[in-house]
């Protein structure tokens, strides 16, 4: 995910790394944590692929974020519940994904350092690869076509109140 810039392969990426955390959850003896982690990691992705895909319906089918930049005018639902689900899956206090890993990190500490701190550098790491997509996609100047400048749009209602919804569970 790191030098990825195809919008879903990035989130797909993520989900292996997530999935990674679970199984540490699961090595340490911490099943509750692994699940918890499961059960949010379900809403936070939910609400980011929605969002992708809000963003890919908007640009008519682009998923390349160097094609993107300064979204957040024109798509301030799909940019701020986007933003709620990076925070979350970096795992950003108070929002989901804070308490999920929080609790793997410290059931993983009983195991050593060694565990706690490679979930540390993890954690840093997606932190850093989603707002690096978040950053792409909704900030700075754009970069999208002008013809699909144009017509870009918020998603319609039908769109915009699953990721209203997604973004209050993660």
């Amino acid at each position: 995910g790191l030098f990825q810039n195809d919008i879903k392969k990035v989130l797909a990426y993520s989900t292996v790394s997530q999935l990674g955390y679970m199984f540490v959850a699961m090595g340490a003896g911490a099943y509750v944590a692994g699940l918890f982690h499961l059960m949010t990691h379900a809403f936070f992705k939910a609400l980011l692929f929605l969002g992708s895909g809000s963003v890919i319906y908007a640009l008519h089918h682009e998923q390349d974020l160097r094609n993107m930049g300064g979204l957040k005018k024109r798509m301030k639902i799909t940019w701020i519940t986007f933003l709620v689900g990076s925070l979350a899956i970096s795992g950003i206090p108070p929002f989901s994904g804070f308490f999920s890993k929080d609790l793997i990190l410290e059931k993983s500490y009983t195991y050593g350092a060694l565990f706690y701190g490679l979930g540390i550098i993890t954690a840093l790491l997606t932190a850093f690869y989603m707002f690096r997509m978040t950053y792409l996609a909704f900030y700075g100047e754009s970069r999208v076509s002008s013809d699909k400048a144009l017509h870009l749009h918020e998603s319609p209602l039908v769109m915009t109140i699953p990721l209203v919804i997604l973004s209050i569970g993660a």
